[in-house]
């Protein structure tokens, strides 16, 4: 089988930029599928991933590299792998999940198509998913980068989690409910530390704990929540606001904007 340069597509956040094209020739009797170069970096700070495991689906094909060893990288460059993917031909939704340096990382793009014989170059900057499982409140605060995913149930008691400063985060299926907190650990349940981006997929439950809100907005700061996910949000027991300050100390809060997200869908208590 011979491959002739073909096509280049960079993926960066939400755009795909077709490069140029020519064509992939294969012997007869060979089956044709997509070859695909992926550079794979960290959302979180632009570091090249090289995985020890990636898979790739797109709802009706998959594949899955698994043991990958380090020579690989050695030979394609840091964060560089070539997959051969069966092409289904219509747009599909493109995931990819990977495991690098005991971390977790997924990307997700709708709306593409690979094209069986045909050869892509693909840049993707994938988000580090950090899990509350196993969390409590006697952890220190955990404090959420740019970039990062949170998903899972913190157990007892659940969390003190915060949104470092500018950053944009994704809450996948989280729950993290400090409504039973003894008042002298209670704490919201997310601290916005600054101006702060919230994106919710999935089914999401965050409650303050005493007299604390259930996701604290500082004064003078702005939270932005968007997302196509749900969100049902309590203030504490002692009069903390569902979204926004909290009931006693730090009191006042900023602003908060909610866009691309139906109100059926946020339950504010």
């Amino acid at each position: 089988r011979s491959l002739i340069y073909s096509g280049a597509y960079t993926v960066e956040g939400y755009d795909v930029i077709p490069r140029e094209y020519t064509t992939l020739s294969f012997t007869d009797g060979i089956t044709k599928q997509a070859i695909i170069k992926f550079t794979l970096k960290d959302k979180a700070n632009d570091a090249a991933i090289s995985p020890s495991a990636l898979t790739v689906t797109d709802g009706t094909s998959t594949v899955s590299l698994t043991s990958i060893p380090a020579s690989t990288y050695t030979a394609n460059g840091d964060g560089v792998l070539y997959v051969a993917f069966p092409a289904a031909g219509s747009a599909k939704t493109v995931t990819l999940t990977a495991t690098a340096g005991g971390k977790t990382y997924s990307y997700e793009k709708t709306g593409v198509s690979f094209t069986n014989g045909q050869y892509y170059e693909i840049g993707v900057k994938m988000s580090p998913i950090i899990s509350l499982s196993g969390r409590d409140y006697l952890d220190e605060e955990l404090v959420i980068a740019d970039g990062y995913i949170v998903t899972g149930s913190a157990t007892a008691y659940s969390c003190k989690v915060a949104v470092a400063d500018g950053a944009t985060v994704t809450l996948r299926d989280v729950v993290n409910d400090n409504w039973s907190l003894d008042p002298n650990s209670a704490c919201p349940g997310i601290r916005c530390i600054g101006d702060a981006t919230i994106i919710l997929e999935g089914n999401n439950t965050v409650t303050g704990g005493g007299t604390y809100a259930g996701i604290y907005v500082p004064e003078g700061k702005t939270l932005t929540i968007r997302g196509t996910g749900s969100l049902t949000v309590t203030g504490g027991s002692g009069g903390g606001a569902g979204i926004g300050g909290n009931a006693t100390v730090d009191a006042n809060c900023g602003s908060i904007v909610i866009i691309e997200q139906h109100i059926d869908d946020m339950t504010m208590i």
